[in-house]
């Protein structure tokens, strides 16, 4: 009777030990919802790994920041014309209406793709608004000089990027269409995307 009971009070410790074990991995440490491990993933020939900043990846040596994988944004088409415009090109113009319901984060898409042209290929990036405001923005029109490149975002019912005379329209529905037409558009400037 005595060896029984030692048996069960060792499988209680043992039980309690991975109990308390695990719930203090997961307050210290985390739980990934994805229990496959997958914080690295292959596109073609680079590699992508889930940092808290989002997905990073190695371009001309250089650490780069995606928010959503290449295979998460591929189906939106883009004629390679478009691509070949914003690739050889100093710089592009970026713009958007004020009063659009996705500002905010087409301001937040507009810097993000700064930061990364600017980094990796000395494109400038001048970005102003469709009207005139009290920001001290430039006012920036599809009706400007066709010589640079000019990427319109804005709301809109359908997720594409189009061609508008020498205007780039870049619209989503949401405001997550508008990240992902943005790193849409970061990839195949890089040819990360065909």
């Amino acid at each position: 009777m005595l060896k029984k009971k030692k048996k069960w009070n060792w499988a209680a410790i043992i039980i309690s030990f991975i109990l308390i074990s695990s719930t203090f991995a997961i307050t210290f440490f985390g739980l990934s919802s994805d229990t496959s491990t997958e914080t690295v993933r292959k596109y073609k020939n680079y590699k992508f790994t889930r940092t808290q900043d989002g997905w990073q990846t190695d371009i001309n040596d250089k650490q780069i920041f995606f928010n959503y994988l290449p295979s998460e944004v591929e189906t939106i088409k883009v004629d390679q014309s478009i691509i070949d415009r914003l690739r050889f090109t100093p710089e592009i113009d970026v713009t958007l209406s004020i009063n659009d319901s996705n500002a905010d984060t087409i301001a937040l898409a507009q810097l993000q793709m700064e930061q990364i042209l600017a980094d990796l290929s000395l494109i400038y990036l001048r970005k102003g608004f469709d009207t005139n405001t009290s920001f001290n923005f430039p006012i920036i029109t599809c009706n400007e000089s066709p010589n640079v490149p000019i990427i319109y975002f804005k709301t809109s019912l359908n997720t594409s990027i189009s061609l508008y005379g020498s205007c780039i329209i870049a619209e989503g529905e949401s405001s997550q269409d508008i990240i992902r037409l943005k790193d849409r558009i970061i990839y195949g400037i890089y040819g990360i995307i065909q």
